[in-house]
């Protein structure tokens, strides 16, 4: 029997109200609890004066049992029934899951059960995402954790490319996106939200308290989301469900070996990781099917600027950070093994745990793959697109070479009407003189009409060779000042080198 180890002696949480009994009410001395811890005093704040909560019971009998189920929405009923001393003598684990939180509910409990201040202060506070457990208070006689996994939504709405922390308990820590059949041009889209999940056991009155924290991820995003069938959601419906579902030697194993009772918890977490992965599977093949097995005449930019994104962000940086995830899976895991108190050791449990360490140690590998292939593909998009912005290069290359050519044969042009010009001006202008004094004798026109050519060309010369020798002055100018350069630099070489 469980009970033959149990410590029975009641303990109120540090942070409570310390004084006799004597002077205070009882109902009343949960009112303190963790004030003096600043995350636990202000989700107190927040979440109190008329904030609702949500929280079920359920117990387990030591022949296997259930018994006594019961929901509670106010606080007056759930403290009552926390400190009620008429428990049936046969229940060896009460069960409460918690699906929303309030500030009063948060201090009662931990008032009645001798939940340590330090578990809220993590559960509680902005830096609770990746997981962790406590395994260092109350000389071993608690096991808590707060571990991640995955549910699987769709919305109308893409999530923002950015984490997030909703709900109470902060327990939505991040909303993703799948690939899918494509990025655009889809009426909904595949997300999937990386949450936490927290629970603390303990052994207190002849029997153990089980406390499962698991907010509805739809209730607290502010991203409306519709449930797929790729899983259950991890929020406590579904572990209710399991308990009634659940074989009578299942639950006597339990009442044995309460450690089990967690370790059904870390296998739905890891079913949802295996479901996980698959789908990121599925959308590096859809990429891969998607990307030219050549470079073709034209690419896709847009599109591939849109895969390149999703693979940089949502599989190689968000896999980075699952896979640290999972490695709080292996050390809690190993904790069970070989750190915990004989109460909590898991010797029924012995194989379960070895198998649940090596679906962690595949599911790492996987995830591993999973980066370096979607490493791979955001490789080969950004030769693709490297690719193509050197033939765009090499197109504007062709089209400045023949802006060029033309812009010499305008040149060229210009050059020979020069050439016309210098002729047939002065003729222009000696016709005109004559016209105008018709007494003037042949020989006049052409005295005037080689003058007026000779003084143009010559004109026209000078203006070049003063265009050529303005070039030379500035070529010479700029030899010279580089060769005074070098000489400055030569004798400063040969100063340091004599130095």
């Amino acid at each position: 029997m469980a009970s033959d180890f149990i410590d029975t002696t009641p303990r109120i949480a540090s942070g409570s109200v310390s004084s006799s009994p004597q002077s205070e009410d009882k109902s009343e001395s949960w009112r303190t609890y963790g004030l003096s811890e600043p995350i636990i005093k202000d989700f107190v704040s927040k979440y109190s004066n008329g904030h609702s909560m949500d929280i079920r019971s359920i117990e387990i009998s030591a022949d296997g049992a259930l018994s006594n189920e019961r929901s509670f929405s106010d606080k007056d009923t759930l403290w009552n029934f926390l400190t009620a001393e008429n428990v049936a003598p046969s229940t060896s684990i009460r069960v409460l899951l918690v699906k929303e939180m309030s500030g009063e509910a948060l201090q009662l409990m931990s008032t009645a059960l001798g939940i340590h201040l330090a578990f809220w202060a993590w559960v509680a506070s902005e830096q609770a995402s990746d997981g962790f457990w406590l395994n260092t208070h109350n000389d071993g006689k608690i096991l808590s954790f707060d571990l991640p996994g995955f549910e699987f939504y769709s919305a109308k709405t893409p999530p923002a490319m950015k984490v997030v922390r909703e709900g109470r308990l902060k327990q939505l820590s991040s909303r993703h996106r799948f690939y899918g059949s494509g990025l655009t041009g889809v009426q909904s889209h595949d997300v999937y939200i990386n949450r936490r999940t927290s629970g603390y056991i303990i052994p207190m009155n002849g029997f153990y308290t089980f406390v499962y924290l698991a907010e509805d991820c739809r209730a607290v995003s502010s991203l409306p989301l519709q449930p797929t069938e790729r899983t259950q959601p991890l929020c406590t419906e579904w572990f209710m469900r399991n308990l009634k579902e659940a074989e009578t030697e299942t639950l006597i194993n339990f009442t044995k070996e309460p450690v089990g009772i967690i370790l059904e918890v870390v296998k739905q977490l890891l079913r949802s990781w295996h479901l996980f992965t698959v789908q990121v599977q599925r959308d590096l093949e859809v990429i891969d099917g998607s990307l030219p097995e050549s470079l073709p005449d034209q690419l896709p930019e847009h599109n591939l600027y849109d895969i390149g994104t999703y693979l940089h962000r949502d599989i190689v940086q968000t896999l980075y950070r699952f896979n640290l995830q999972l490695g709080k899976y292996e050390g809690y895991l190993k904790y069970l093994g070989n750190g915990t108190k004989p109460q909590f050791r898991p010797d029924m449990y012995i194989h379960d745990t070895a198998n649940l360490s090596n679906n962690v140690f595949d599911l790492r590998r996987r995830l591993d793959g999973c980066k370096d292939r979607g490493n791979m593909s955001l490789t080969l998009i950004n030769n693709y697109i490297s690719l193509q912005q050197a033939r765009l290069a090499n197109r504007q290359a062709l089209i400045s070479a023949e802006m060029s050519r033309l812009q010499v044969q305008d040149s060229q042009a210009g050059g020979r009407l020069s050439v016309v010009a210098t002729i047939f001006l002065p003729l222009s202008f000696a016709t005109s003189w004559l016209s105008i004094n018709q007494s003037m004798p042949i020989w006049i026109f052409f005295v005037i009409a080689v003058g007026s050519m000779l003084a143009t060309a010559v004109i026209i010369l000078l203006l070049k060779w003063t265009e050529e020798f303005a070039l030379l002055r500035r070529t010479f100018h700029s030899v010279l000042h580089s060769r005074r350069r070098r000489e400055v630099s030569d004798e400063k070489d040969g100063y340091s080198h004599i130095v």
